[in-house]
């Protein structure tokens, strides 16, 4: 049971940290093409957002 919770955990972490590292690189892509940069309460929603998408996608809940 440890072990599962642990592997659960260690997968959220995963993507979480792959989230954030998409947004990061898009952001990088935005200042390069000139738009403006979103504001810190903006790129936060944003990570929400795809975590909350991620989660309905691992467990099929739509």
């Amino acid at each position: 049971m440890t072990a599962l919770l642990l592997f659960i955990i260690v997968i959220l972490l995963i993507l979480l940290i792959s989230t954030k590292l998409g947004l990061t690189a898009y952001i990088a892509w935005m200042e390069e093409n000139h738009f403006p940069h979103p504001s810190d309460k903006e790129f936060k929603r944003l990570i929400r957002w795809c975590v909350k998408n991620y989660m309905q996608d691992l467990f099929g809940k739509s």
